[in-house]
């Protein structure tokens, strides 16, 4: 065990990964939402992934379910509803033509790696306002 956190640390300095062991949670606050694609306006579908910020990359493994909303420019809510996070695509009900925002929102403020089921936990819920094209 001593060499594990012993490693991680070591990798840690050298940029390698942003998790930090604080007790007995793993940490990582480098981590985002990010868009991907989107196409609400004329198909009513995203696709959104995590993001670590270190990295500049989308980390596949990383899950997290998500409040969404659809608003216009005023902020009024076109449509609401949730992603449980299986799959990082979402087909809205519909098209979405007045869009102008789309809004993300964790549940909780941790993701969760699918392929070992450890919760990355940050101080910050994971947010997303991102404004459409």
């Amino acid at each position: 065990m001593r060499k594990l956190f012993f490693l991680l640390v070591f990798l840690n300095t050298l940029g390698l990964t942003a998790q930090t062991q604080v007790g007995d949670k793993w940490v990582d606050n480098d981590l985002s939402l990010q868009i991907e694609y989107e196409d609400v306006r004329k198909t009513g579908v995203f696709t959104f992934c995590i993001y670590q910020t270190v990295r500049k990359q989308c980390i596949e493994n990383l899950t997290t379910g998500l409040h969404v909303e659809v608003q216009d420019a005023s902020g009024k809510v076109l449509w609401k509803g949730t992603a449980m996070g299986r799959k990082k695509s979402m087909k809205l009900p519909g098209k979405y033509p007045n869009a102008a925002f789309l809004v993300l929102k964790a549940f909780k403020p941790f993701v969760v790696n699918k392929n070992t089921g450890t919760r990355i936990h940050q101080d910050e819920t994971l947010e997303l306002k991102y404004s459409i094209k």
